[in-house]
């Protein structure tokens, strides 16, 4: 019940036709414990509405640690170290620039929404976005 008060909610502020939670994506927020509490339950909604294109929030549209999938090996990049070795620093930072220009474009340039695909604040990307001169 108070998934769907925050959905309806979530909805009508970004001024959305109310969406649907299939089974999947209820059955995994009833499995969670919510350390976080009601807040943490509102903004996961709210970040599920955010990034859901769809009517219906999937199991998918949940962060890994609610929906039980959880980043493995098999889904970073295949990065090796050269024999001369590499610039760590520079090696990040061209990584992190790269991932913040793909979280730019699928989320239409919305930094609220880019930053949900990160999983950081907003403000943190509008300062990484600073620092690395990306306009």
């Amino acid at each position: 019940m108070l998934a769907k008060h925050f959905l309806r909610k979530t909805c009508n502020e970004m001024r959305r036709p109310v969406l649907e939670i299939n089974k999947k994506a209820i059955t995994a927020m009833e499995n969670y414990e919510w350390p976080g509490n009601v807040r943490e339950m509102e903004n996961v909604i709210e970040r599920a509405v955010a990034l859901t294109d769809g009517a219906i929030i999937d199991i998918h549209d949940l962060p890994a640690h609610i929906s039980g999938k959880m980043h493995d090996k098999d889904s970073l990049p295949s990065l090796h170290i050269p024999d001369e070795g590499l610039d760590l620093t520079m090696t990040v930072a061209q990584l992190e620039q790269t991932l913040i220009k793909q979280a730019l474009e699928r989320s239409n340039h919305v930094k609220a929404r880019a930053a949900d695909l990160l999983n950081i604040n907003r403000t943190t990307l509008v300062e990484k976005i600073k620092r690395y001169g990306m306009n």
